[in-house]
């Protein structure tokens, strides 16, 4: 894993995690950036890179004392004015980060392991003193949403291949828990993201492996 950052389109995403974020200097956590942009787009040293201020998105996440807690996440901007004076908008996305969901990967994860799969009332492990939900519904939704989405066939073709093609092979411990059955398509891919994760000696805590995940494969 030699970068840290992905290309989709004129999207970026770069692996960090929530807390990690949190306790960051965004500024320099993105300027720092401009030359794996340059890289990762292949842009002369002749064109002009430009960073161009933040977008805001507002994100609720599940803090360390199981507090629901409202912040807004810094996204940042850039300009590429090309040889043809085109302008070329490129955004920078940290992992943890769904463009079209409200909640971190991070709270998904809580949420799916902790309150959707063992049934558990949400409320009952999870505090609300903000009132910044109406109820646990729009987390069930997208909970269930992002963890059917890593069940796909085809998500999951893409973390066979590229767990293949890192590691060759499951060790045979792995092989047969992946393989009983009646193991869901959801659990199968989290597992074996879990397990890339403990392959690469990557330091991952608490429930991050969806960032991870999302920049290594990005979710839709």
């Amino acid at each position: 894993m030699k970068n840290n950052t992905k290309n989709s389109n004129n999207t970026i995403i770069i692996l960090t995690f929530l807390q990690q974020f949190l306790k960051t200097n965004f500024d320099f956590f993105y300027k720092s950036r401009r030359d794996e942009v340059r890289k990762h787009y292949n842009i002369p040293l002749t064109d002009k890179l430009w960073f161009n201020g933040f977008d805001y998105k507002p994100i609720i996440y599940i803090n360390n004392n199981r507090y629901l807690e409202k912040a807004e996440v810094p996204i940042q901007r850039m300009v590429w004015i090309n040889d043809s004076d085109e302008h070329v908008h490129i955004y920078l996305y940290p992992s943890f980060i769904i463009k079209h969901c409200p909640f971190p990967t991070s709270t998904l994860e809580y949420f799916w392991e902790n309150c959707i799969i063992p049934g558990i009332e949400p409320f009952d492990l999870i505090k609300d003193p903000d009132n910044l939900l109406d109820s646990s519904f729009t987390l069930e939704y997208y909970s269930n949403k992002i963890f059917n989405f890593l069940g796909t066939s085809k998500y999951m073709t893409k973390w066979n291949r590229l767990y293949n093609k890192t590691f060759h092979s499951l060790s045979p411990v792995s092989e047969k828990e992946l393989l009983e059955p009646n193991v869901a398509p959801s659990k199968y891919a989290y597992r074996l993201i879990q397990l890339f994760v403990e392959g690469i000696h990557l330091n991952v805590s608490g429930h991050e492996y969806l960032s991870f995940a999302n920049f290594q494969i990005p979710f839709k």
